[in-house]
C-alpha cells in the first residue's frame, strides 16, 4: 500500500492508529465497568421505595390506607414516576455509540 500511495510514513501512521484503537478500547472497557455501578445504583434506587412499601403493607393501618382509592392512585402514580425515572437514569448513563467509518 505504501508503494502504491507513495507514502513512507504509512507504517508509522498505522502503528499510531493501532495504539490509539487499543487505548480507546481499554478506556471504553473501563468506563463500561464503571457504568455497571451506575446501572446497579439505578436499579437499587428504583427497588428501594417498593421494598419499603411492601414492608409498610405488612402493618394493618398502612395496608388500610393503601386499600382506598386515594392509596391506589398514589401507588399507580408512584409506579409511573418510578418507570420514567428508571428509563431516564439508564438513558443518561448510557455511553454514546461510536459510528462506523466503513460500511
Amino acid at each position: 500500500m505504501a508503494r502504491e500511495v507513495g507514502g513512507t510514513e504509512l507504517p508509522g501512521v498505522l502503528r499510531s492508529l493501532a495504539q490509539y484503537l487499543r487505548t480507546d478500547a481499554a478506556v471504553r472497557a473501563e468506563v463500561d465497568a464503571r457504568q455497571s455501578w451506575v446501572r446497579n445504583a439505578a436499579r437499587l434506587g428504583v427497588a428501594a421505595p417498593w421494598i419499603v412499601l411492601l414492608l409498610l403493607g405488612t402493618r394493618p393501618e398502612a395496608a388500610a390506607a393503601y386499600n382506598t382509592a386515594g392509596g391506589a392512585a398514589l401507588v399507580l402514580v408512584g409506579l409511573a414516576v418510578t418507570l420514567v425515572a428508571y428509563r431516564l437514569m439508564i438513558a443518561l448513563g448510557r455511553l454514546p455509540e461510536e459510528g462506523r467509518w466503513f460500511r
